[in-house]
Protein backbone atom coordinates (compact mmCIF):
# COMPACT_ATOMS: atom_id res chain seq x y z
CA UNK A 1 0.00 0.00 0.00
CA UNK A 2 2.47 2.01 1.01
CA UNK A 3 5.02 1.43 -2.07
CA UNK A 4 1.63 2.89 -4.54
CA UNK A 5 1.54 5.95 -2.71
CA UNK A 6 5.28 6.93 -3.02
CA UNK A 7 4.97 5.43 -6.28
CA UNK A 8 2.11 8.10 -7.06
CA UNK A 9 3.89 10.70 -5.32
CA UNK A 10 7.45 10.53 -6.90
CA UNK A 11 5.50 10.39 -10.56
CA UNK A 12 3.11 13.90 -9.32
CA UNK A 13 6.15 15.62 -9.86
CA UNK A 14 6.53 14.63 -12.64
CA UNK A 15 2.81 15.50 -14.59
CA UNK A 16 3.66 18.90 -12.66
CA UNK A 17 7.01 19.37 -14.80
CA UNK A 18 4.70 17.90 -17.70
CA UNK A 19 1.84 20.55 -17.08
CA UNK A 20 4.43 23.16 -16.98
CA UNK A 21 6.53 22.10 -19.86
CA UNK A 22 3.05 22.02 -21.93
CA UNK A 23 1.99 25.33 -20.86
CA UNK A 24 5.45 26.64 -21.83
CA UNK A 25 5.71 25.46 -25.15
CA UNK A 26 2.21 26.40 -26.11
CA UNK A 27 3.13 30.11 -24.74
CA UNK A 28 6.36 29.68 -27.13
CA UNK A 29 3.88 28.43 -29.81
CA UNK A 30 1.69 31.50 -29.30
CA UNK A 31 4.97 33.77 -29.12
CA UNK A 32 6.14 32.46 -32.67
CA UNK A 33 2.71 32.44 -34.26
CA UNK A 34 2.54 36.35 -32.89
CA UNK A 35 5.79 37.07 -34.43
CA UNK A 36 4.69 35.78 -37.79
CA UNK A 37 3.45 39.63 -38.86
CA UNK A 38 6.89 40.65 -38.23
CA UNK A 39 8.40 38.19 -39.75
CA UNK A 40 6.92 38.79 -42.63
CA UNK A 41 7.72 42.50 -42.74
CA UNK A 42 11.72 41.83 -42.30
CA UNK A 43 10.97 39.46 -45.13
CA UNK A 44 9.46 42.06 -47.23
CA UNK A 45 11.76 44.55 -46.42
CA UNK A 46 15.15 42.13 -47.09
CA UNK A 47 13.58 42.10 -50.61
CA UNK A 48 13.05 45.98 -51.05
CA UNK A 49 16.53 46.14 -50.32
CA UNK A 50 17.86 43.65 -52.53
CA UNK A 51 15.58 45.75 -55.74
CA UNK A 52 17.49 48.83 -54.06
CA UNK A 53 20.92 47.50 -54.55
CA UNK A 54 20.25 45.85 -57.71
CA UNK A 55 19.18 49.50 -59.19
CA UNK A 56 22.11 51.02 -57.49
CA UNK A 57 24.66 48.49 -59.43
CA UNK A 58 22.97 48.79 -62.54
CA UNK A 59 23.10 52.93 -62.29
CA UNK A 60 26.29 53.11 -61.00
CA UNK A 61 28.71 50.09 -62.53
CA UNK A 62 32.13 50.08 -61.02
CA UNK A 63 34.50 51.99 -62.76
CA UNK A 64 38.64 49.84 -63.45
CA UNK A 65 41.46 52.31 -63.08
CA UNK A 66 44.24 49.81 -64.88
CA UNK A 67 45.04 52.16 -67.35
CA UNK A 68 43.91 49.65 -70.02
CA UNK A 69 42.11 50.71 -73.13
CA UNK A 70 38.22 49.10 -72.65
CA UNK A 71 35.81 48.67 -75.22
CA UNK A 72 32.59 50.27 -74.51
CA UNK A 73 30.42 50.06 -71.13
CA UNK A 74 27.23 49.47 -73.27
CA UNK A 75 25.73 46.49 -72.10
CA UNK A 76 22.55 44.56 -72.44
CA UNK A 77 19.72 45.48 -69.89
CA UNK A 78 17.98 42.06 -70.41
CA UNK A 79 19.24 40.56 -67.44
CA UNK A 80 18.82 43.21 -65.26
CA UNK A 81 14.84 43.21 -66.77
CA UNK A 82 14.36 39.92 -66.05
CA UNK A 83 15.66 39.96 -62.45
CA UNK A 84 14.03 43.23 -61.26
CA UNK A 85 10.86 41.54 -62.29
CA UNK A 86 11.72 38.49 -60.10
CA UNK A 87 12.16 40.77 -57.39
CA UNK A 88 9.29 43.10 -57.98
CA UNK A 89 6.91 39.43 -57.77
CA UNK A 90 8.58 38.94 -55.08
CA UNK A 91 8.21 41.59 -53.09
CA UNK A 92 4.39 41.86 -54.15
CA UNK A 93 3.82 38.27 -52.56
CA UNK A 94 6.28 39.42 -49.32
CA UNK A 95 3.90 42.41 -48.94
CA UNK A 96 0.54 40.46 -49.47
CA UNK A 97 1.58 37.61 -47.23
CA UNK A 98 1.86 40.67 -44.35
CA UNK A 99 -1.03 42.09 -45.06
CA UNK A 100 -2.54 38.47 -45.00
CA UNK A 101 -0.66 37.54 -41.19
CA UNK A 102 -1.21 41.54 -40.14
CA UNK A 103 -5.22 40.94 -40.55
CA UNK A 104 -4.86 37.28 -38.96
CA UNK A 105 -3.19 37.94 -36.06
CA UNK A 106 -5.20 41.30 -35.32
CA UNK A 107 -8.58 39.78 -35.42
CA UNK A 108 -7.19 37.12 -33.21
CA UNK A 109 -5.90 39.91 -30.46
CA UNK A 110 -9.37 41.56 -30.75
CA UNK A 111 -10.73 37.97 -29.86
CA UNK A 112 -8.84 38.38 -26.09
CA UNK A 113 -11.49 39.99 -23.44
CA UNK A 114 -9.36 42.46 -22.03
CA UNK A 115 -8.12 45.61 -23.08
CA UNK A 116 -4.98 45.51 -21.88
CA UNK A 117 -3.89 42.36 -23.16
CA UNK A 118 -4.86 43.44 -26.28
CA UNK A 119 -2.80 47.16 -25.80
CA UNK A 120 -0.04 44.60 -24.91
CA UNK A 121 -0.35 41.79 -27.41
CA UNK A 122 -0.52 44.88 -30.46
CA UNK A 123 1.93 46.67 -28.93
CA UNK A 124 4.66 43.86 -28.84
CA UNK A 125 3.42 41.72 -32.08
CA UNK A 126 1.39 43.91 -34.50
CA UNK A 127 3.77 47.17 -33.87
CA UNK A 128 7.11 45.41 -33.07
CA UNK A 129 7.82 47.63 -29.79
CA UNK A 130 10.15 47.06 -27.04
CA UNK A 131 9.26 45.88 -23.50
CA UNK A 132 10.59 49.47 -22.48
CA UNK A 133 8.04 51.52 -24.43
CA UNK A 134 5.37 49.65 -23.81
CA UNK A 135 5.69 49.89 -20.82
CA UNK A 136 6.18 53.81 -20.83
CA UNK A 137 3.20 54.28 -22.94
CA UNK A 138 0.73 52.16 -21.20
CA UNK A 139 2.28 53.41 -17.94
CA UNK A 140 2.95 50.50 -15.99
CA UNK A 141 6.29 48.80 -14.36
CA UNK A 142 8.23 45.88 -16.48
CA UNK A 143 6.93 43.38 -14.15
CA UNK A 144 3.36 44.22 -14.14
CA UNK A 145 3.61 44.46 -18.15
CA UNK A 146 4.90 40.97 -18.47
CA UNK A 147 2.69 39.54 -16.02
CA UNK A 148 -0.19 41.21 -17.93
CA UNK A 149 1.46 39.69 -21.14
CA UNK A 150 1.89 36.14 -19.51
CA UNK A 151 -1.94 36.10 -18.75
CA UNK A 152 -2.55 37.11 -22.43
CA UNK A 153 -1.01 35.10 -24.00
CA UNK A 154 -2.92 32.43 -21.89
CA UNK A 155 -6.04 34.07 -22.84
CA UNK A 156 -5.11 34.52 -26.74
CA UNK A 157 -6.25 31.28 -29.05
CA UNK A 158 -4.62 30.52 -32.20
CA UNK A 159 -7.34 28.58 -33.54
Amino acid sequence: MWQEYAKKRRMMPVRENDVKEQAWQDNQNKKDYLNGYLAAKRKEKMTLDQIQQLRLNEMCPSVKYDDMPHGSNITDMSGYAVKMDELMEELERDRLNAIEKYTEIYHKIKLVEDEREQEILTYRYLLGESWEVICGIMGLKWTHTHRIHAKALKNFKMV
